[in-house]
């Protein structure tokens, strides 16, 4: 017996996919990347996508909120930088339209910060330093979204 899968935990979008990963199975929303953990049946995958858990002590940070998106978005995309700007330019394309424009920047400690707006704008967000480009850009977006 299968269980219907429950919404997007995150967006809110009820377009998600099982996905087949080297024997193991995990579902994965097709709007804003975020996934379950690597199960080794469809139907525990499909549990742990299912499992919500009660707020414990309120309501969280915005800094655990930017970090519970952040981990969220599947491992991949977070350290492929083609992957990265992809997931990025779509997931805002949904939320406010075309033409954002992604900068990537590595400054002098090293660490890479990801930019974006769209040309019309002088600026929208540059995220906080991090160690890959493709972090970077995922990290800029789950700060945007989350307001900070």
């Amino acid at each position: 017996m299968t269980t219907a899968l429950l919404d997007c935990p995150f967006c809110g979008s009820d377009t998600r996919r099982i996905l087949k990963l080297h024997g193991d199975s995990q579902v994965c929303c097709t709007n804003c990347a975020a996934s379950s953990a690597r199960a080794t049946s469809r139907e525990l995958a499909i549990e742990a996508w299912n499992r919500r858990t009660e707020p414990s002590q309120g309501a969280l940070t915005q800094e655990e909120k930017i970090l519970e998106m952040y981990n969220s978005i599947s491992e991949d995309i977070r350290e492929d930088i083609c992957k990265a700007c992809e997931w990025a330019k779509n997931y805002l394309m949904r939320l406010e339209g075309e033409g954002h424009e992604l900068y990537i920047t590595r400054h002098s400690d090293r660490l890479v910060c990801c930019s974006f707006a769209k040309p019309e704008w002088r600026a929208d967000h540059t995220s906080r330093g991090m160690d890959h480009g493709a972090q970077a850009v995922v990290m800029a977006v789950c700060e945007y979204v989350n307001g900070a």
